[in-house]
């Protein structure tokens, strides 16, 4: 999920990566019911992203630096951190 300008399509479908980005206006002076419906779920979404990777920030637990020998345990341990 982007912003409108960022140009990484062919990045993330080379990489299997579905691709999101709002509708804009291009040329026209207003957006369609279709695009202005588009743009505002994927609002909804992109606020709900933004609020949990703040709230994953201020687990003191990830915001510190970890031992190497924890390496394999950080997948573990930020699913459980976003999941509380």
């Amino acid at each position: 999920m982007a912003d409108k300008g960022f140009n990484i399509l062919d990045e993330c479908t080379a990489r299997n990566i579905h691709f999101v980005v709002p509708p804009g206006k291009r040329g026209s002076s207003q957006m369609t019911p279709a695009q202005i419906s588009k743009t505002s779920s994927i609002a909804e979404v992109r606020i709900l992203v933004e609020q949990i990777i703040r709230r994953i920030k201020t687990f003191r637990i990830l915001s510190a630096e970890l031992p190497i020998s924890l390496l394999r345990q950080i997948d573990d341990m930020l699913i459980i951190c976003a999941a509380l």
